[in-house]
C-alpha cells in the first residue's frame, strides 16, 4: 500500500483545507495511506483526527530572509520531516501550500521522492529566482484554475509539468433532506416561517468584501422585507477570520435601518450544508481592489446543493459560473446589479428552478471529488503500475 505525505501551512478550515481533507479521505478509500504534517494545532487537526487521519506537527517557520539568516531552525524542521519520510516509507509528497511544500520538498529530495504543489493562490513571488526555485523544488504544479496559472507567470519553465485541476467537492457530505436542514437552521436562529435567507459564506477577511454583501442585503431588504441575511464564516484568528472585520460590519448594520435584526453572524460552521440548504441564494463578493477568488469551493458546494450563486466577474468564479445559465456574474463591486439579479430570481420561480437545476447538474458532472482525486493520482504517479 502506497503512502502519501500531505503538508499544509494553515491550521484553520478554509476551502483549501477542507478540500485537502476530502482528498485524503477519498484516496484512503482507494487504499492510499495518508500522513498529514501541519505546523500547529488548530481546527484542521481536530477534523483530521475525527476522520482517523494520521497527523504530525512540525514547526515550519515562514521561509524568508530571516529564515535564511537563522538556518538552524529551518534545517531542524527539515530533519524532522526527513525522519518521518524514512520511518513511514512515504512514496509521494503532496504540498497543499507553498511554505510547507518547500520544507517537504527539500526533505524528500534525498530519497528521490516526487513532490507536487497544488497552487491555491497567486500572491507568491514571481521573479526569475523564485520561478527557477519552483522548478527545482517541485516535479509538477497543479493550479486550481486557469486564472491562477496565468497570474503566476511560470509556464515557460515547465512544459508539460503544469496541470489545471479545479477542486473537487465531496458530494456525500452535502446530501440530506432539504426541508430538514432548512428547518434545523431557521429554528436554531429564530427565523420566522415564510422568510427567505440570503448568505455569504467565508472567513471574515477584508478581501472577501462583506461590506459589499451588506450593500446587497440593504437593497434586497428594502424591496423584499421578508428576508434574513446570513454571514457564515470564521470571525477569529483560530478560524482564519478577523474579529475587527465583524465589529466594523456590526457598526455599519446599526446605521442601516432595513437590516436591523435581519443579519445573523454564525461564526465558523463545520456542517456547511445546513447554511446552503436554508439559503435561497449564495453570494460571492470577493473582487475588491483587484482581489479575486482563486476558484471558489463555496460556489461549487452551493451549486451541488442546487442553489444559484451570484458572484463578481473576476478570477476563478468566471470559470465556474456561466452567466445566466448556472448563476450570475456582475461587474466587481456592482452591488445594485447583484441585488437586482437576486430579486429577479426569487420573484421568477421558473427561472430560479431552471438555474438551480443547471447549477446542480454542472457540479455533479464537472466538480466531483472522484474526478479531482484521479487528477491528483495521475500527477503523483505517472504510470498506473507505480500506484
Amino acid at each position: 500500500m502506497k503512502k502519501i505525505l500531505y503538508v499544509a501551512d494553515y491550521t484553520y478550515l478554509g476551502g483549501g483545507e477542507i478540500t485537502l481533507l476530502n482528498l485524503i479521505s477519498t484516496l484512503k478509500k482507494l487504499s492510499f495511506e495518508a500522513l498529514l504534517i501541519i505546523p500547529n494545532e488548530g481546527p484542521i487537526l481536530r477534523e483530521a483526527m475525527d476522520r482517523s487521519i494520521d497527523v504530525r506537527i512540525v514547526k515550519m517557520a515562514k521561509v524568508n530572509r530571516r529564515t535564511i539568516m537563522h538556518p538552524i531552525i529551518f534545517f531542524k524542521s527539515i530533519v524532522q520531516i526527513i525522519k518521518i519520510i524514512k520511518s513511514e516509507k512515504v512514496s509521494r509528497v503532496f504540498a497543499n501550500s507553498l511554505n510547507a511544500g518547500i520544507y517537504a520538498s527539500i526533505a524528500a529530495r534525498p530519497f528521490g521522492i516526487k513532490t507536487i504543489w497544488y497552487c491555491w493562490g497567486y500572491d507568491f513571488p514571481k521573479d526569475t529566482f523564485w520561478q527557477m526555485a519552483y522548478r527545482i523544488l517541485f516535479d509538477k504544479i497543479i493550479f486550481c484554475s486557469h486564472f491562477v496559472k496565468e497570474k503566476m507567470h511560470i509556464n515557460r519553465f515547465w512544459g508539460d509539468n503544469i496541470v489545471i485541476s479545479y477542486p473537487g467537492i465531496e458530494l456525500g457530505r452535502l446530501q440530506g433532506d432539504e426541508a430538514y436542514y432548512e428547518n434545523l437552521f431557521k429554528n436554531e436562529y429564530g427565523i420566522p416561517e415564510g422568510f427567505k435567507t440570503f448568505s455569504i459564506i467565508g472567513r471574515l477577511d477584508p478581501i472577501k468584501d462583506h461590506n459589499m454583501f451588506l450593500n446587497v442585503a440593504n437593497e434586497i431588504a428594502r424591496c423584499y422585507p421578508k428576508s434574513y441575511f446570513i454571514v457564515a464564516g470564521g470571525d477569529n484568528e483560530t478560524d482564519g477570520g478577523d474579529s475587527h472585520v465583524r465589529a466594523k460590519l456590526e457598526e455599519r448594520i446599526h446605521n442601516m435601518p432595513a437590516l436591523k435584526g435581519r443579519v445573523i453572524f454564525t461564526g465558523f460552521v463545520n456542517d456547511i450544508k445546513k447554511i446552503i440548504k436554508s439559503s435561497s441564494i449564495i453570494f460571492s463578493c470577493t473582487g475588491k481592489m483587484g482581489c479575486a477568488e482563486s476558484s471558489g469551493l463555496v460556489i461549487l458546494e452551493a451549486m451541488a446543493c442546487g442553489r444559484p450563486v451570484i458572484a463578481n466577474a473576476i478570477g476563478g468564479p468566471t470559470e465556474i459560473i456561466i452567466d445566466g445559465f448556472n448563476g450570475y456574474l456582475v461587474e466587481p463591486g456592482d452591488y445594485k446589479s447583484m441585488a437586482e439579479k437576486a430579486l429577479f430570481l426569487i420573484n421568477m420561480e421558473s427561472e430560479y428552478t431552471r438555474m438551480a437545476n443547471n447549477a446542480k447538474r454542472c457540479a455533479f458532472e464537472k466538480y466531483t471529488m472522484e474526478r479531482f482525486a484521479n487528477d491528483i493520482l495521475n500527477a503523483l504517479y505517472r504510470r498506473r503500475n507505480e500506484r
